[in-house]
């Protein structure tokens, strides 16, 4: 991967977000109170969409190329439903009581997950205003990730360091399977819950100098990655990833660089194979695109990569 484009950004960027036809990059700043879309094909940046009154983060693009939700960091705690094309709000999604700590949109369909610091998970649809599920977590520490057929969904405790795995259709029955453990030395609160898009790992983002990679089959913890610094609080959950066949995650860290796992066990033995000497400051956010060989990592700015043979 070469870095092809950067984009001057207010920072830090609390979320990255590709659409699903892979030609488009969707930005959020907390500090800048604002989004920004960026073409994949040309390179260009549209001008930002500021949302002042009500913060922004956990920006993602709906399924629809010009509809995007997110959540909001002050005013009240709804979700944002968006639409890019006239810069107009689609909906509200109301009912938490805390500040939103996650945002995760199904991958074949409208549904959308969100986690709160008020201790609850909430499902919505994009086609109604109306909450269509609710779990209570009993934590204000959650996390959150759909499979990649959109049939299940993960909820991450980090009270009790565990993850909770739900069927669609019955959520409200409970669990049908729990990873517990999930501990490791130097691992620190739980920031992202990830779910590799072959279906065989499972990614638990932490505030600490690790990560932990989970076997998604049997729920038990693989390795612990390492070898990056961690960005401590200052972290969104939004600087690791996995590449879309599942065989690599990618990690920023505190020191400007990009780091690199192979997840085949028992290779560097959870130590980052090679790093990418990405920015100067530290990195808050990483993706790779779903359709093509390019990714995107932000710290102080917006760095494009493209790759090559």
């Amino acid at each position: 991967m070469v870095p092809s484009k950067r984009f001057e950004v207010e920072a830090p960027v609390n979320s990255l977000s590709f659409h699903t036809s892979g030609d488009l990059l969707l930005t959020a700043s907390s500090r800048g109170q604002s989004m920004q879309v960026m073409s994949v094909a040309d390179g260009r940046a549209q001008r930002p969409l500021y949302s002042k009154k009500y913060g922004v983060a956990h920006a993602r693009f709906t399924h629809h190329r010009n509809n995007i939700i997110y959540a909001s960091t002050h005013e009240d705690d709804a979700l944002r439903y968006m639409s890019l094309h006239d810069n107009r709000y689609l909906g509200y999604m109301r009912g938490h009581k805390g500040l939103v700590t996650g945002v995760e949109v199904n991958p074949v369909n409208d549904h959308v997950l969100s986690v709160s610091q008020d201790g609850t998970l909430r499902l919505w649809d994009l086609r109604s205003p109306q909450c269509q599920g609710l779990i209570h977590l009993e934590t204000p520490r959650s996390i959150c990730a759909w499979d990649a057929r959109g049939t299940w969904f993960a909820v991450g405790r980090d009270d009790v360091r565990e993850v909770r795995l739900f069927d669609m259709r019955s959520f409200d029955s409970g669990p049908f399977k729990t990873w517990g453990s999930l501990h490791a030395p130097d691992a620190g609160p739980m920031s992202r819950l990830l779910l590799s898009p072959d279906g065989q790992n499972a990614l638990v983002a932490t505030e600490g100098n690790v990560h932990l990679l989970v076997d998604a089959v049997e729920g038990r913890v693989k390795r612990a990655l390492n070898g990056h610094q961690s960005l401590g609080p200052m972290g969104c959950g939004e600087d690791v990833c996995f590449t879309p066949d599942g065989k690599f995650v990618l990690g920023g860290s505190a020191t400007g660089e990009v780091h690199v796992w192979d997840v085949e066990e028992g290779r560097y033995d959870g130590q980052s194979s090679f790093y990418l000497d990405a920015h100067k400051s530290p990195v808050h956010g990483v993706a790779f695109n779903p359709s093509y060989a390019v990714m995107a990592t932000a710290a102080s700015e917006v760095v494009g990569y493209h790759g090559y043979v």
